[in-house]
C-alpha cells in the first residue's frame, strides 16, 4: 500500500486539484499500488466519463528541479520503474511539483522521450509543459484510442479490484453527493472490509462534473451493485425510530414504534442514499458483485496470461 509522506501528499493534493478544477477531469488517487503509479485520470466530456484513461507518477520536492538543461528539467529514475511504466496498459506521465515555487510540469514516459543507461534512465521534462488546461493537447495520445481499446483498458486497470471481488472479499464504494450553497460535488472512495471489519482504503476520487451514481455502470461495467445491508439497516433503523419511535422520557429509551419497520423500509434491491450532514449530503454505500462481463473477463484474462485451454461448449 502506498503511504504518502507529508511532502508527497502536498504534491498529490496539488495535482488532484489541477485535474479537478482546471481540466475538470476525474482524478483517482491510488492508495494501493505495486510500483510507481500515484493517480489514475479519466477524461470527461459533456459531463460524461469517456473511458479515456491515463496514469500519473508524481514526484514532489525542490530537489527534482535542480538539474536543468536548455529549458528542460532532467528527471532520473531506475530501470525497474522504466520497464514498469513502458509496459503499463495505459499512457504514463511523470509529473514534478515544486512546493516552494508551486511549479508543476509533466511529460509522457515513452521510449522516444527517455534515454536508457546501464543502471537507469533519464527524461527531459520541458519547463513549458506546465500542468494546466492550456496544454491539454499534450494528452491527445489518450484520446486517439479506439472505443474497443478504451473498454478493454478500463477492465485491465480495474483487474485487481475485479479479482478481489472474485476471491470473495468485500469491496465497497462509498459515494458522497454534496449539494449545498457552495456548489455541487461528488466524492467517492473504494475500500476493502477485512475479517476484523477494518476498512482498508484502495482509492479515492472527486468530481464536480459527473454524477457517479448515474454512471456507475459506465465506470465499473463489470459489476452489479447491492447496498451494504448492515450499514443501511442500522442507518435506516435509526431514522425510523427518530420518526416513528415511542420515547420513554423516564427510561431515556424507545419503548416501541407507531409503525412496522419492515413496512416503512424501502425494498433491499433499491439503490438509495442515506441523508447526512444536516441534509446537505446524500451518502451511498454499495458493495461490488461480479456480473457476466466481470466473470468473462476473469476467464479471458486467465487464458491470455496463463494460456489455459478453454473448453468448447457444444
Amino acid at each position: 500500500m502506498t503511504q504518502f509522506s507529508n511532502t508527497e501528499r502536498i504534491g498529490v493534493n496539488k495535482i488532484e486539484s489541477i485535474i479537478l478544477s482546471d481540466f475538470k477531469w476525474i482524478p483517482r488517487t491510488i492508495l494501493q499500488s505495486d510500483v510507481g503509479i500515484d493517480m489514475e485520470v479519466e477524461i470527461v466530456e459533456n459531463n460524461k466519463a469517456t473511458g479515456q484513461l491515463f496514469v500519473l507518477q508524481i514526484k514532489t520536492g525542490e530537489s527534482y528541479f535542480k538539474e536543468e538543461k536548455n529549458g528542460n528539467i532532467i528527471f532520473r529514475g531506475d530501470k525497474n520503474h522504466y520497464k514498469y511504466w513502458l509496459n503499463h496498459s495505459l499512457p504514463v506521465f511523470i509529473v514534478l511539483h515544486n512546493p516552494l515555487t508551486d511549479a508543476t510540469i509533466f511529460e509522457q514516459i515513452t521510449k522516444e522521450n527517455c534515454k536508457l543507461f546501464s543502471k537507469g534512465f533519464n527524461i527531459l521534462i520541458p519547463k513549458a509543459n506546465v500542468l494546466e488546461s492550456s496544454n491539454i493537447d499534450k494528452f491527445n495520445v489518450v484520446k486517439n484510442e479506439s472505443s474497443y481499446s478504451k473498454r478493454l483498458q478500463r477492465l485491465i486497470i480495474q483487474k485487481e479490484l475485479i479479482n478481489k471481488v472474485k476471491e470473495g472479499k468485500r469491496i465497497i464504494i462509498e459515494i458522497e453527493d454534496l449539494c449545498n450553497k457552495l456548489g455541487y460535488a461528488m466524492n467517492s472512495r473504494i475500500f476493502e472490509i477485512d475479517e476484523n471489519e477494518n476498512e482498508i482504503e484502495i482509492s479515492n476520487s472527486e468530481s464536480s462534473t459527473i454524477n457517479y451514481i448515474e454512471q456507475l455502470n459506465l465506470l465499473y461495467p463489470w459489476s452489479e451493485f447491492i447496498i451494504d445491508e448492515d450499514f443501511y439497516y442500522e442507518e435506516e433503523r435509526n431514522t425510523f425510530m427518530d420518526n416513528y419511535g415511542i420515547w420513554d422520557s423516564e427510561e431515556k429509551c424507545y419503548m416501541g414504534s407507531y409503525e412496522n419497520f419492515r413496512d416503512v423500509r424501502p425494498p433491499a434491491n433499491v439503490i438509495r442514499p442515506i441523508n447526512t450532514g444536516g441534509g446537505e449530503i446524500n451518502l451511498y454505500r454499495l458493495e461490488f458483485t461480479l456480473n457476466d462481463i466481470g466473470e468473462s473477463f476473469i476467464l479471458l484474462d486467465k487464458y491470455l496470461d496463463e494460456s489455459i485451454q478453454l473448453k468448447l461448449r457444444l
